[in-house]
């Protein structure tokens, strides 16, 4: 199944077409907390991200944010989640745009929304009572980033 969410991404002097093409779980691993060391010092929700692309094509127009969720499920569990987000482009990705924030920014904005719902679903469906992921301000993560890097 294919998700879409059309974007435009205005870089330079020309305008970029952007689809959220489809999402893909990498790895899932829901433990108990008892198989977990150290659970009891783990946060209760740790998310990183990157931005992954194929390198040596210069004619390739598609790129992947790619989460690593780590989550307490009610003190009794433990869920490990690697979550990709597959995005299509009219154009092929140059260097300007992986340096831009949009795929720092924006397109993890695009698509943590799936992930927030695929995790609810998820819990659910596995007889536990639904978590919502908090909202992330990825602006506010790119702007430390880039004031740290001064």
């Amino acid at each position: 199944m294919s998700f879409t969410a059309p974007a435009i991404l205005s870089h330079g002097q020309h305008s970029m077409n952007l689809k959220l093409h489809h999402m893909q779980v990498s790895e899932m691993i829901l433990s108990l907390s008892s198989q977990i060391e150290d659970f009891s010092e783990k946060d209760n929700f740790e998310l990183e991200f990157s931005t992954a692309y194929k390198l040596g094509d210069a004619e390739e127009c598609s790129f992947m944010i790619v989460f690593d969720l780590r989550l307490k499920v009610h003190d009794t569990h433990y869920l490990v989640v690697k979550y990709n987000a597959i995005f299509l482009t009219d154009t092929p990705i140059t260097i300007d745009f992986q340096n831009s924030p949009f795929p720092k920014v924006n397109a993890p904005a695009i698509a943590f929304p799936f992930l927030r719902s695929f995790i609810a679903t998820v819990l659910l469906n596995a007889g536990f009572e639904p978590i919502l992921l908090p909202s992330i301000n990825f602006q506010a993560m790119y702007n430390k980033t880039v004031q740290e890097k001064k």
